[in-house]
């Protein structure tokens, strides 16, 4: 008859010994100190688990939790539900294309001032329209290949051609002639197919189809510098940011919804009287993605979902 391994002979008679070798002397069964290296431990394989898919769970509970909080945000009801009952938020519909939402659901509503759209935007304190296309002094040792005069007058059209590109009425609304008209004749058709590309806003810029602006002068922050190194030519850079307020039906969450700002870096060459574009790029930094030409623009409201993008 075989006897199970932890029943052990000695002296004449047989006792039980409910130690485990792998465990060392003691009362413990096996169940109750399972090796932290043993597969069969119940912890060992909580901890593998986790180990394995730790970070995934963290992610789907971030997102569960996350997710309630932002629809919330872009619906306007985040502070709704902070409010007491007896305090209840104003309330208006929400059209159905925010967010996906139903139209039947309802969210606070952001009165849009039309006289002073830029108010509590970052872009409040910039100057208003063309008073923001500032021409720099020519000091005294640039003039040492190009005559000052020379320089400031080449800044002066640059100021013009800036002015015309990114502030003219007509030139936003689609009538892109003023600002060819100030370059040198002979770029003029390079340019008109330059804007009729998707590079368009390197060259002026336009509002997207079916967007209106707001009778307010858009707002301007940036500079310009020059250069004279070769005989009879004047290179002038240019780096400016142009923000514009629109007017929109839809519903606001706040004031830089109706905005859209575009960062444009350009290079001029100034030869004699002739303006030539040189090295040209433009940047959204807020706004609408729906059109994908650079050149023309539109609110964040616009966007999908009224998210605003960089492009």
């Amino acid at each position: 008859m075989l006897l199970p391994s932890n029943v052990i002979s000695g002296g004449g008679s047989m006792g039980t010994d409910t130690s485990d070798e792998r465990l060392g002397p003691g009362d413990d069964t096996w169940e109750d100190r399972l090796g932290p290296n043993d597969e069969n431990s119940l912890r060992t394989r909580v901890e593998l688990w986790f180990e394995r898919n730790g970070k995934v769970l963290g992610a789907l509970v971030l997102l569960v939790v996350m997710a309630p909080v932002f629809a919330l945000w872009r619906t306007g009801r985040f502070d709704e539900v902070l409010l007491l009952p007896d305090n209840p938020a104003p309330r208006v519909t929400a059209p159905a294309s925010v967010f996906g939402l139903p139209p039947g659901l309802v969210v606070d509503g952001v009165p849009l001032n039309r006289q002073t759209p830029f108010a509590g935007t970052t872009e409040d304190g910039w100057a208003d329209g063309a008073a923001g296309v500032v021409v720099p002094e020519v000091e005294e040792w640039q003039a040492g290949v190009v005559p000052a005069e020379q320089q400031v007058a080449a800044l002066e059209r640059v100021r013009q051609v800036v002015v015309a590109a990114r502030l003219d009425p007509r030139v936003l609304a689609g009538d892109v002639e003023p600002v060819l008209a100030l370059f040198a004749p002979e770029q003029r058709e390079e340019l008109r197919g330059r804007l009729a590309s998707t590079d368009g806003g390197s060259v002026a810029t336009r509002v997207a189809d079916g967007e209106r602006l707001l009778d307010v002068a858009p707002k301007v922050s940036g500079s310009m510098s020059v250069s004279a190194n070769v005989p009879g030519e004047v290179v002038v850079r240019t780096f400016f940011t142009f923000a514009y307020a629109f007017d929109t039906d839809l519903e606001l969450r706040g004031p830089a919804d109706v905005v859209a700002k575009a960062t444009h870096q350009a290079d001029y060459v100034v030869r004699g009287d002739a303006v030539f574009l040189g090295e040209a790029n433009s940047h959204y930094v807020g706004g609408s993605c729906g059109d994908s030409d650079r050149s023309r623009v539109a609110p964040a409201v616009s966007a999908p979902y009224g998210i605003p993008c960089l492009r």
